[in-house]
């Protein structure tokens, strides 16, 4: 039954991919994976539809010399990422990257080669290196060193005598979006609050410094506010989603701006899983999205978040224990399950593991199954072995055959199955989340 309705899920999802790409462009992306730390990068799709689902990301398999090859269906110029790198892609596009740790030494040749060469140098603003070179410097003079660096970008954008006048205008408008974008994060480097204040003393001190320089800021985003193109530029996009948040700063109310809001609020409604209450809401404001992209986008999370609702049956994976020995999730199928996703390398895992075990032992009657999605087996092992947690079922599992079916995206990630291997919650409170997670578990323990 669960494998049947993977199936069909596939095939539906299958058909809607077909209907949203038939007719488009491709772009042909060849390369080389050299002191990369990952074998199979991801080219990440930039553009707004970015906010609601990761439809238009590309996993790429290279071969063991580090070869891969790879196509982009689309129809419009868009920006993505790859690692640390920005590349710009257009319909009928060949490029090839050869990829190395640092986006600076990546080299990019093809179509398009010049622009997206520039592009390796628009890290400018990536903000940590600019401030913790100038910590303890005030805000008048890092606002110096920010538009300093802007000034660079925009004389080598200049010397690129680009034929592109839209290109050059969403460039400038990049740099734009960054220079406020740095600005608004002196705050976390220029000790506006400590770290131990709480939340809302936060939000306090950090209301009054945006404020104080509020009249600045909004000379800036006048130049971005307007275009709805520029959404498509994830800083753009970014620096317009946090400024809207704070009543001193302009707002854009053009109608794009104002349906993207509406679909990330809605789409939010998902994150933690579709609930009942829900679903009929969220399925009928499908057609009311007028962006053909954004409503792909929203229509695809729906339909993924709708096959792990309450209640349906749990997808079925295989998994190994310590000894080698090869297991179905399906296998513990007649105890209620607390699953818990994770890695070694995972900090946020490992800081919820001692409070996962106290809960394991306070609540035997639930299987606790800890499920490792490490590729270092023998680390896995070497950690588990050092912790011999007794009270919970160690297992791991090829992060490939979970991710898409549990929609993974995170770790660490919880998910409660009922006795009759159907889902309880694909999106379970994190142990650290106590009073949530116990009302759950206080419910199932009989």
């Amino acid at each position: 039954m669960c494998f049947k309705r993977k199936i069909l899920i596939s095939v539906l999802l299958s058909v809607l991919f077909y209907q949203i790409t038939a007719g488009q462009g491709k772009v042909v992306i060849t390369g080389w994976v050299n002191d990369y730390n990952n074998k199979n990068p991801e080219i990440i799709y930039s553009g707004a539809s970015a906010e609601i689902n990761n439809d238009k990301d590309v996993k790429v398999l290279s071969e063991s010399s580090g070869f891969f090859k790879t196509e982009i269906i689309s129809d419009n110029p868009s920006y993505y990422k790859v690692g640390a790198n920005t590349v710009y892609l257009k319909p009928g596009d060949s490029v090839s990257l050869k990829l190395f740790r640092s986006s600076q030494t990546t080299e990019i040749t093809g179509d398009g080669a010049e622009y997206n060469n520039y592009l390796k140098g628009v890290s400018w603003v990536e903000k940590k290196k600019i401030f913790l070179n100038n910590l303890g410097v005030s805000y008048e003079r890092i606002k110096v060193v920010i538009d300093s660096f802007a000034a660079l970008r925009i004389q080598d954008l200049n010397e690129l005598k680009l034929n592109d006048k839209s290109l050059i205008e969403k460039e400038i408008a990049r740099i734009t979006a960054d220079r406020i974008s740095a600005r608004l994060t002196y705050a976390n480097y220029g000790r506006i609050y400590d770290w131990k204040d709480s939340d809302s003393l936060k939000n306090v001190k950090l209301y009054k410094f945006y404020g104080s320089f509020a009249d600045e800021i909004n000379k800036l985003l006048e130049i971005i506010i307007n275009r709805d193109d520029y959404l498509d530029i994830e800083s753009v996009r970014k620096v317009l989603l946090e400024c809207k948040n704070y009543d001193f700063f302009v707002r854009s109310n053009s109608a794009g701006f104002t349906e993207l809001c509406s679909v990330i609020d809605n789409s939010r409604l998902m994150d933690r899983g579709l609930n009942i209450k829900d679903y009929a809401g969220l399925k009928s404001y499908i057609d009311k999205i007028s962006s053909p992209e954004l409503k792909n986008s929203f229509r695809l999370k729906f339909l993924k978040r709708e096959a792990l609702m309450e209640g349906k049956a749990a997808f079925d994976f295989e998994m190994k224990d310590r000894n080698g020995k090869v297991f179905n999730l399906s296998d513990l199928k007649g105890k209620v399950l607390y699953i818990d996703l994770w890695a070694t390398w995972c900090l946020p895992c490992l800081a919820q593991g001692p409070m996962y075990t106290e809960l394991s032992k306070k609540y035997r009657s639930i299987t606790f199954v800890a499920i490792s999605i490490d590729e270092d087996e023998d680390k896995w092992k070497k950690k588990i072995i050092s912790e011999n947690r007794e009270t919970i079922k160690e297992f791991i599992a090829d992060q490939s055959s979970i991710k898409e079916i549990w929609e993974l995206r995170t770790i660490p990630r919880f998910i409660l199955i009922d006795k009759n291997f159907r889902i309880i919650t694909a999106f379970a409170p994190r142990p650290s989340e106590k009073m949530e997670i116990e009302e759950y578990l206080g419910y199932y323990k009989l």
